[in-house]
């Protein structure tokens, strides 16, 4: 969902001052510019067709998941995926999903339980018990009061390392952590 409310109004949103910029490789970031050109030579019938078919996608969501279709969250960051940042996308596509009427809750689950679900690895992955791998990402704030509180990274558990607010924000720069 994410990914495709990019592409739709891509001929019309600026990206190119995005700071998630600065974490993609230049040959990837090139690759980003053949569909920034492709966009922006849509014709007026293109444009009007990708709105509508962006509309629907949220309406299917909504539509799926109250007939009780496991929906899988996903943010297909690729390399040809313009403006679709690793990361970051997943919490944009978790945002898609409460604007399109699921709640925060079943946003959730969508990235949590129907994924290990999905992959039949439940017993593996999907809750915190003892046995099982997990990583674990600690917020600042309810994401089930606000989706986008998931952005409010308090610390991260994950292959059994902790990383506080400040070994995350070195991530950025350090390659070695």
């Amino acid at each position: 969902m994410h990914i495709d409310d990019i592409l739709s109004f891509l001929h019309e949103e600026d990206h190119t001052e995005e700071e998630y910029l600065n974490y993609i490789p230049d040959d990837l970031e090139t690759t980003y510019q053949r569909r920034l050109r492709s966009a922006q030579n849509r014709s007026e019938s293109a444009i009007k067709f990708e709105e509508e078919l962006n509309d629907l996608f949220k309406k299917m969501t909504n539509d799926m998941q109250e007939a009780g279709v496991k929906i899988l969250a996903g943010s297909d960051a690729g390399a040809y995926n313009s403006f679709v940042y690793p990361g970051i996308s997943l919490h944009k596509e978790l945002e898609q999903m409460v604007s399109s009427g699921l709640t925060p809750l079943e946003a959730l689950q969508t990235s949590i339980l129907n994924g290990a679900d999905f992959f039949n690895d439940y017993n593996e992955v999907g809750s915190i018990t003892a046995g099982k791998q997990a990583d674990l990402l600690f917020l600042n704030a309810n994401p089930l009061e606000d989706i986008t509180n998931t952005q409010e990274i308090y610390s991260v558990v994950s292959d059994g390392k902790v990383f506080n607010s400040e070994a995350l924000q070195n991530l950025f720069t350090d390659s070695d952590i």
